[in-house]
């Protein structure tokens, strides 16, 4: 008898686990996504009960947002969703006829990485990990990765690197842009923090290096590591190794003393107008063409909630 209630109980049990999930989810919201019905509307009241059961943290929420944004002004009538990839070819085939190919040929690509990387047991497999950035340096690379560091890829000829690690030992290796300056090649700047969720990933600063790599130091530009703060990208004055600056969460800093010390820049939205700091989340700047004067940045601000472009001057 005994016996029996155990077998019961066991099957029990192996029919909640196969049921219910150890998180308590059926599913994830791509199988949502991925519906066989292939139709918008049946999709999403499936999407919405999912979300109204488990939440909208961590649960794939905006994924489906901006599925829903792009799918729901391009459905059918009935809600039959587009067909993204026969459009694409249409559209292509369309400019081709047009105008011909928008390509010389088809480009050959060669991986450069390391071929057989050691990786202890336990690790992650070979090929895992985020590529943050690529910075050609003649026929070498320096690379920026979300969490191992910098690497410099040294050209041995064909498709050959000697791909040497370059931040081994820093506290952050999380580097998300690189500079090196045009003016010195031992000058080296690596703007640290990888867009991502862990803390792990998040900026703690600029660092620099005037040894080509082989050393580093931090910069006046520092964030606390606990600060959530993110990085985006870096650029160096062509013509001044000093004059930097770093696109963040926090803002456009510029330092023009080689990073001992930085100011957030600053803009103003008409000429000679009040000058306003740019201390709102800058994503990217680059140079105008041709200009070492003329740059432009694209940030978020967040209290119009546009994307805007701003030239600073």
């Amino acid at each position: 008898m005994i016996l029996r209630n155990s077998k019961r109980y066991l099957l029990a049990v192996l029919l909640f686990t196969l049921l219910y999930p150890a998180n308590g989810q059926a599913q994830n919201i791509d199988q949502v996504l991925r519906d066989s019905s292939n139709n918008y509307f049946t999709i999403k009241q499936k999407a919405d009960a999912y979300f109204e059961r488990y939440g909208t943290e961590g649960t794939g929420y905006k994924e489906f947002k901006r599925w829903e944004f792009l799918v729901r002004n391009n459905i059918d009538a009935d809600g039959t969703l587009p067909d993204f990839v026969s459009r694409n070819q249409r559209a292509l085939d369309n400019f081709t006829s047009e105008y011909g190919r928008p390509d010389a040929g088809v480009s050959v690509w060669t991986p450069v990485g390391q071929a057989n990387p050691t990786i202890l047991a336990g690790d992650a497999q070979n090929g895992s990990g985020s590529i943050r950035c690529v910075k050609p340096f003649g026929t070498d690379f320096w690379v920026g990765t979300a969490g191992g560091g910098m690497w410099y890829g040294d050209f041995l000829g064909g498709s050959i690197y000697n791909w040497i690690a370059k931040t081994d030992g820093i506290p952050n290796l999380s580097v998300t842009d690189i500079e090196v300056a045009p003016t010195n090649s031992n000058i080296v700047y690596a703007l640290t923090g990888a867009v991502g969720g862990a803390s792990g990933y998040r900026s703690t600063g600029v660092i620099k290096s005037i040894d080509g790599g082989t050393t580093w130091a931090t910069t006046g530009l520092t964030f606390p590591e606990s600060g959530g703060v993110k990085g985006y990208r870096l650029i160096v004055d062509p013509t001044n190794s000093s004059e930097v600056w770093a696109a963040t969460d926090n803002g456009l800093f510029h330092t023009a003393d080689g990073g001992t010390s930085w100011a957030v820049t600053t803009y103003s939205t008409t000429v000679g107008g009040l000058q306003n700091n740019m201390s709102f989340q800058t994503f990217d700047i680059a140079f105008q063409p041709g200009s070492t004067t003329v740059m432009y940045a694209v940030g978020n601000n967040f209290v119009a909630k546009v994307q805007m472009a701003v030239s600073l001057l």
